[in-house]
C-alpha cells in the first residue's frame, strides 16, 4: 500500500506526549522530577529509544524534543502525530500493520519513520521510571 504523510487543517487533541532519542531522555528525566501525584493518571510505554506517556490533554508533560499524538477517530487502535495523517484509508492501513507486527494499538510515526506498539503501557511509577532508566543505560536500545 503506498501512501504519503499529509498536513490536517486543524490538529487533534493530543492523548500522548513522545520523544526519541535524547528528547526521550529528557522526557523520562521530567518524568522523575515530577510529583508522584501529579503521574497518577499517566501510564508510559517504551520501545529501544522512544518513550510515549499517556494522560489527559492538559496533564501531558512537556520536555525539549517532545511531541504529541492521538488515535484517530476512524480507526481508534492506530496513533499518530496530532499535526499528521496518512492519505491512505486508516482503517485498512491499521489493519495491515497490526497483521503485520502482531500486536495493537499501534503508533505509527513519520520522522524518524517508525511504527511503535502500545500494547504494553504501565503505570508512570517511580519503579516504572526507575526500570526504563535502568535499561537505557545498561546498552542497546538506549536512547543515542
Amino acid at each position: 500500500m503506498a501512501w504519503r504523510w499529509r498536513t490536517l487543517p486543524e490538529a487533534r487533541v493530543p492523548g500522548a506526549a513522545l520523544a526519541f532519542g535524547q528528547a526521550a531522555r529528557r522526557l523520562l528525566i521530567r518524568l522523575t522530577k515530577t510529583e508522584a501525584e501529579r503521574r497518577q493518571g499517566w501510564m508510559v510505554a517504551v520501545a529501544d529509544d522512544v518513550l510515549v506517556v499517556f494522560g489527559a490533554t492538559t496533564q501531558l508533560p512537556w520536555a525539549e524534543g517532545v511531541r504529541y499524538a492521538a488515535p484517530h477517530p476512524d480507526a481508534r487502535g492506530l496513533w499518530l502525530p496530532t499535526n499528521e495523517e496518512p492519505n491512505a484509508p486508516v482503517d485498512l492501513l491499521m489493519t495491515a500493520l497490526s497483521r503485520s507486527t502482531g500486536r495493537t494499538p499501534l503508533l505509527l510515526w513519520p520522522d524518524p519513520s517508525r511504527v511503535i506498539p502500545l500494547d504494553r503501557q504501565l503505570a508512570a511509577s517511580d519503579e516504572v521510571l526507575q526500570s526504563i532508566a535502568e535499561r537505557w543505560q545498561a546498552g542497546p536500545g538506549r536512547p543515542s
